[in-house]
């Protein structure tokens, strides 16, 4: 690590909530080049031989998934350095972490880069999957209503296949990532509940969800509406009835 590489990334690592990294996960941030990052030269080709772990030629052999958002984008041009230049970044949660930091020290000209980059990506993965459609599995959750997380990008994207998600063998791990990308108002994350208000029949609502941290251990919702959805009360007026 030199002191110019260590340099480069001052006043550049904070976390979605105001977090910074620590001193381990500074040391190891301190040995990437933020220029060799930030100003890339892979393009989306490349990105989609890795995504898929295969040659260009070869990615219609394989199962389509979720093309990757911006961030992911970033995360993955981290892993591909790292594994360049013998740098070890942890598990799948660790590398989102690492990621998350230098995601939030972004500036708007590299951001559009990622962003453009994210665009054209799933173009090629339409051309290379032209029939694939993302079809989400909504989560139960333990009040027993069906949860379906949504990026703002889904709502402005009316077509399934101009979704983005992070590959599906790194599920878990990348649901850290989304929330990471919820730092911009424009990928805010919308949560649709869809919970029982009389037998065998469901309503809708949606509510804002604030910007998520994954050093949170508890995200909290920001809900617009002055008398925010209590589950709990829900529930109780509900089994009260009978």
């Amino acid at each position: 690590m030199s002191s110019l590489e260590a340099s480069a990334w001052q006043n550049k690592l904070i976390s979605s909530s105001g977090r910074f990294p620590d001193e381990k996960q500074k040391k190891i941030i301190f040995k990437f080049n933020r220029e060799e990052i930030f100003n890339h030269e892979y393009s989306e080709k490349d990105l989609m031989e890795q995504f898929y772990n295969t040659s260009i030629e070869n990615c219609h052999n394989k199962k389509p998934k979720r093309p990757p958002n911006p961030f992911m984008i970033l995360r993955s041009i981290l892993r591909k350095i790292a594994k360049d230049n013998n740098i070890e970044i942890g598990d799948g949660i660790e590398q989102s972490k690492l990621a998350g930091y230098m995601w939030g020290g972004i500036s708007v000209e590299e951001k559009k880069k990622f962003a453009e980059l994210s665009l054209r990506f799933n173009e090629l993965h339409k051309q290379i999957f032209p029939k694939y459609e993302y079809k989400p599995n909504p989560r139960v959750t333990k009040f027993g209503a069906v949860v379906d997380v949504k990026t703002a990008v889904d709502y402005q994207h009316s077509s399934p296949t101009a979704s983005i998600y992070p590959p599906e063998e790194m599920e878990f791990e990348n649901n850290y990532s989304e929330q990471i990308y919820a730092d911009y108002p424009e990928s805010c994350p919308f949560t649709t509940l869809t919970y029982p208000t009389q037998p065998n029949k469901y309503s809708s609502i949606a509510v804002n969800c604030i910007p998520l941290d994954i050093n949170d251990s508890q995200p909290t919702p920001k809900y617009s509406n002055p008398n925010p959805y209590n589950p709990s009360s829900t529930y109780k007026r509900f089994n009260s009835s009978y």
